[in-house]
């Protein structure tokens, strides 16, 4: 980890995030995290999202998750794409994806976010 393998970074984070052999230190993950996502590792920037979006380690800040979130959704990473719409369902930060129109009685598909290697990902579905 201290010669900048960002895998070996990323599992000391979660030994200090968990106490696994050494002391729980939410501070510490955190700078090991922030050293791997810096690399772009998408599992590191889901963590580090982690982090400041429950104030561990860190000050809660919704601006920081998200910008980890979305670092790591956009390269595909499932967790950082199911905590990024947890935080628009509870309005955390403002979604870019509009409500569809109420009153539709068939199917609307529209395209939200370019992601054509993701099944299903990038289209809100209405059938009401």
């Amino acid at each position: 980890a201290t010669r900048g393998d960002f895998r070996a970074q990323t599992y000391l984070g979660i030994m200090y995030e968990r106490g696994l052999g050494v002391a729980r230190d939410d501070a510490e993950a955190v700078r090991w995290y922030r050293k791997a996502a810096d690399q772009g590792l998408a599992e590191a920037q889901t963590h580090l999202g982690f982090m400041y979006n429950n104030g561990r380690g860190v000050a809660r800040d919704d601006s920081e998750a998200l910008h980890w979130y979305r670092k790591a959704a956009d390269q595909g990473n499932a967790r950082a794409q199911t905590n990024l719409g947890l935080m628009y369902l509870k309005g955390e930060c403002e979604s870019p994806v509009q409500p569809c129109p109420i009153g539709r009685s068939d199917t609307l598909c529209r395209d939200v976010a370019p992601n054509p290697h993701a099944p299903g990902r990038g289209r809100v579905w209405s059938t009401d």
